[in-house]
């Protein structure tokens, strides 16, 4: 049992410059109004470039289950991350989808479109 967990504490571990780059990210994504944890999030799965658990994502970033339940759903409905596995095998894993530029386009759009609904809505009403 305590092999087991020094295996999970050890690769809860990232270096200096793996720490730099999660955290930079998170920090510019929380400037354009996202959430940090969501760029930080992202970020991970793209430097460690192997698809990682959502329990390991919660170890490596120090979040918690919810915290990180909800954040990769948001992540998957933007198609910013993906599921990395085959239907029906366990645990499902994740992974970072890798065109940054195209990534950001597509989330600033839907939430943009949102927006505008729901102001085009307020007008409609308004009349």
């Amino acid at each position: 049992m305590s092999e087991q967990k020094d295996e999970e504490e050890q690769q809860a571990e990232l270096d200096d410059a793996e720490r730099l780059v999660i955290e930079g990210v998170g920090r510019v994504i929380d400037f354009w109004g996202f959430k940090q944890n969501q760029g930080r999030i992202w970020a991970l799965l793209y430097v460690l470039d192997e698809p990682q658990a959502q329990k390991q994502v919660q170890q490596k970033l120090d979040l918690s289950k919810g915290a990180t339940s909800m954040l990769i759903k948001e992540l998957k409905r933007w198609d910013v991350i993906a599921e990395s596995r085959p239907k029906h095998q366990r645990p499902t894993k994740f992974e970072a989808a890798d065109d940054f530029l195209s990534l950001i386009q597509n989330v600033f759009e839907e939430r943009e479109k949102a927006f505008l609904q729901e102001v085009n809505s307020d007008f409609q009403r308004a009349s």
